[in-house]
């Protein structure tokens, strides 16, 4: 008569061999390290080397944590992920090469946190976002994305976000350096952007450049509590097309400092208001929005622009 023992490593041997997905089950939790290898299985004690690798060998809505600090390799995001690096883990792009794609589905969220992102060479994208239900990038320097300038625009980004689903982008306690255009919102579908703490700065064109132009759906920009300067285009440019869909912006405790341009609104379906800011020193106007909707509250300062504070409407506080 056969043992206990027996039959039960019998049973064990059965389930393995009907289940052998069991013996490489995902990781809730991965982990990458300066000293690991892309074929461990990315845990504390087998960390990855690069993130690419243990985002294969994480489920969908999991981590990836980095131990220490390294270069940790572009990547493309396809599910719901978090990527946390406390001890500001880098990924830097050869030249002309996206460090970030984010190519996911139209309910996951995306939480990247502690990223040194830089091109190496001429990078045109630091985080580009194809597709997403949420976005957010918090404590990020993304820098060197600039391919020079071709057909009125700065080719070359920190951030590109031309989501074609409907999306709500966050961007937080961050810095966007010497890119073409620090932050470009271009979506195909209805979008609400957020910009809070941000430091967008020497840029070679624009510092944020958000467009209704792909989409009949509403866009959203929200910034605030955020310092944009030495940008060599306009600090910020709000637009939209005719037949295009409606585009807004709010803009409050805000430094719009050095640039070319200040604040620009223009297309009759964009508008924009702005409040307790300081918008001076601008080659050209502080504020502009010709043609548009441009609402200034009592309590900004706007002063020292090269030519003047330009068009818009004055509102009381209320």
């Amino acid at each position: 008569m056969r043992s206990v023992a027996a039959r039960l490593l019998e049973v064990a041997v059965a389930v393995a061999v009907a289940f052998p997905a069991l013996a490489s089950a995902q990781n809730t939790q991965s982990f990458v390290a300066s000293t690991g290898d892309d074929t461990a299985a990315c845990t504390r004690g087998a960390p990855c080397r690069n993130i690419q690798a243990a985002l294969g060998k994480t489920v969908a809505g999991g981590e990836v944590d980095c131990l220490d600090a390294a270069d940790y390799g572009v990547m493309t995001i396809t599910q719901a992920i978090t990527i946390q690096c406390t001890t500001l883990g880098s990924v830097t792009a050869p030249s002309g090469i996206t460090a970030v794609t984010i190519q996911a589905g139209a309910n996951d969220a995306i939480h990247l946190s502690g990223l040194a992102i830089e091109a190496q060479g001429a990078g045109q994208y630091g985080i580009r976002i194809n597709s997403a239900g949420s976005v957010t990038i918090e404590h990020c320097v993304i820098s060197g994305f600039n391919l020079g300038y071709s057909g009125g625009f700065g080719n070359g980004y920190g951030i590109f976000d031309q989501n074609s689903t409907p999306t709500k982008l966050l961007v937080t306690d961050t810095v966007l350096a010497k890119n073409g255009t620090g932050v470009f919102i271009l979506p195909s579908s209805a979008s609400r952007i957020s910009l809070i703490h941000v430091l967008i700065m020497a840029n070679a064109y624009y510092g944020v450049q958000a467009s209704s132009e792909a989409t009949s759906a509403p866009v959203h920009l929200t910034i605030s509590d955020s310092v944009i300067s030495q940008n060599v285009n306009d600090g910020i440019e709000v637009q939209s097309e005719d037949g295009t869909g409606p585009i807004s912006a709010v803009i409050a405790g805000t430094t719009i400092t050095d640039n070319t341009m200040g604040l620009l609104v223009s297309g009759s379906n964009a508008s924009a208001s702005i409040s307790s800011s300081v918008v001076t020193n601008n080659l050209a106007f502080g504020l502009e929005g010709a043609g548009s909707t441009l609402v200034s509250y009592a309590n900004n300062m706007i002063a020292d622009n090269g030519a003047g504070s330009g068009v818009f409407t004055t509102a009381p506080l209320q």
